[in-house]
């Protein structure tokens, strides 16, 4: 993601007047509406591209690094040994404020900017909770599917074996063996229940595991608004103050 930063200026300050001198000016104008198409360039780029001459050139783009709306990060030499410099937007937001106001807005913007740097740290961890736990649970759908179908989980038979032993001690021998004879035709239906179930079962989880991912996107969202009404209150709440 491109990085941006903030220009606050005062209107008190010369940075304003620089500012405002750079963006009135035609020239300054066409060359950042050039470079915004370009990653960077050189001097002799714009001025070959804009037809305008290199001499001009040199001076707006003077003007504009000094009003902070290009940098210059990179160079080359060229064939006869001159250092050639590149040029690219500075890419950032310019705020223009009165004197009073610069400071409590500067500290407003440094409070914003940690917490939406934390919210999205915050989704991002939960969609990569989320993914993981969609993985994991594909990965084991096909093993529970086969240990169903193969017997491999234990049926019910045993459990209800040992309750015969208990229920031979406590009652008739045909009771007991009524009991045993029931449970014997009854676990296979519910062995087969299991498996003709299970398929509903794991799709019904793979389903909630799908939506998961959402969780990051409305924990944002919702974040994102609570900083916007927190921004609105403090705005209206300040104009009342200062009827």
């Amino acid at each position: 993601m491109t990085k941006k930063s903030f220009l606050l200026v005062s209107l008190n300050e010369s940075k304003a007047k620089k500012l405002a001198e750079v963006i009135s000016n035609n020239t300054c104008r066409k060359i950042l509406d050039f470079m915004a198409e370009k990653k960077d360039v050189t001097e002799s780029e714009i001025a070959k591209e804009l037809n305008i001459p290199i001499s001009t050139v040199h001076y707006n783009m003077k003007a504009l690094m000094e009003a902070r709306l290009v940098k210059s990060d990179e160079y080359h030499y060229s064939a006869k040994g001159k250092e050639v410099s590149h040029y690219r937007l500075a890419n950032q937001y310019v705020i223009i404020a009165p004197e009073g106001e610069k400071h409590a807005i500067r500290e407003k913007l440094k409070s914003i900017i940690p917490t939406a740097l934390i919210m999205g740290a915050a989704a991002a961890i939960i969609k990569l909770f989320s993914g993981t736990f969609s993985i994991a649970q594909e990965a084991a759908a096909p093993v529970m599917m086969k240990s169903v179908a193969t017997g491999a989980i234990p049926p019910a038979e045993p459990m209800y074996a040992v309750a015969g032993e208990v229920a031979e001690e406590a009652a008739y021998e045909a009771t007991r063996m009524a009991a045993d004879e029931a449970v014997m035709e009854a676990a296979p239906a519910a062995q087969q229940m299991v498996v003709e179930r299970a398929p509903e079962f794991i799709e019904t989880g793979r389903q909630a595991a799908s939506n998961a991912p959402e969780i990051a996107l409305w924990f944002f969202i919702g974040a994102a608004a609570g900083i916007a009404v927190y921004l609105l209150v403090d705005y209206i709440v300040k104009r009342i103050r200062n009827r």
